[in-house]
């Protein structure tokens, strides 16, 4: 930015106010308007800070970001950038957030390839009904609506990570429901085809466990199918 260029075209025209280069007027401008261009520099960088939707966000403004809303430090940058983003966004006017097609949407957009799937599954016979994981362990496989159908076999016992309710902590989590009421509030995170296993990198865990609880209703509760790798 020339500032010299930009005082002079606010004087008169006249040859008194021509300031000669290398003139003591011009010499006095060329001064003042150091000063005026360091401090348009501190302020276009200031407004580099606020928003990570520039390239002059650099790291150390991520970190500072993370902090003031309690993001876990993220991995890289553009990570970082856009788990900012979506914090400061959060919840704003999308009328669809709570459905699966939006929560499926945020977390694939913040670079984890799972997919999202209510409790709520044919059962055979024209109507729906839920699926009981039991404790966590089993083989789907062998005795879930994968082979049999759940009008025949039943769905309960099926291996899965954790269950995500209202900690980031998966230790600190509640055992699962397991009546039929219960179990219409919760939904599972796995593969692109349910019940496979999707994978998220294990530094991220805590990143991703927290980006479920600010998407997902406060009444619901979901079946984590992660390996962490």
């Amino acid at each position: 930015m020339n500032l010299n260029k930009l005082t002079r075209q606010l004087y008169p025209t006249g040859r008194a106010f021509r300031f000669p280069h290398g003139k003591n007027g011009y010499l006095v401008h060329d001064a003042i308007n150091e000063s005026v261009g360091t401090c348009v520099s501190e302020l276009h960088s200031i407004l580099d800070t606020i928003l990570p939707d520039n390239d002059n966000f650099t790291s150390s403004d991520a970190a500072i970001w993370e902090r003031r809303l309690g993001l876990p430090a993220g991995t890289d940058l553009q990570t970082q950038k856009l788990a900012i983003m979506r914090k400061l966004n959060y919840p704003g006017g999308c009328l669809g957030r709570m459905s699966l097609s939006y929560f499926q949407s945020q977390l694939q957009a913040a670079g984890f390839n799972v997919f999202v799937f209510a409790n709520k599954f044919p059962d055979g016979m024209g109507g729906y009904t839920v699926i009981n994981p039991g404790d966590g362990s089993g083989s789907y496989t062998q005795h879930g609506i994968g082979v049999h159908g759940v009008s025949v076999h039943g769905t309960t016992g099926f291996p899965y990570d954790s269950v995500i309710s209202n900690h980031t902590d998966k230790t600190l989590e509640p055992a699962p429901a397991f009546n039929d009421s219960q179990l219409r509030a919760t939904f599972f995170i796995c593969g692109s085809s349910f019940p496979n296993m999707a994978a998220v990198p294990a530094e991220r865990e805590e990143e991703f466990r927290k980006l479920i609880l600010t998407l997902k209703g406060s009444h619901l509760t979901g079946f984590l199918l992660i390996n962490y790798i």
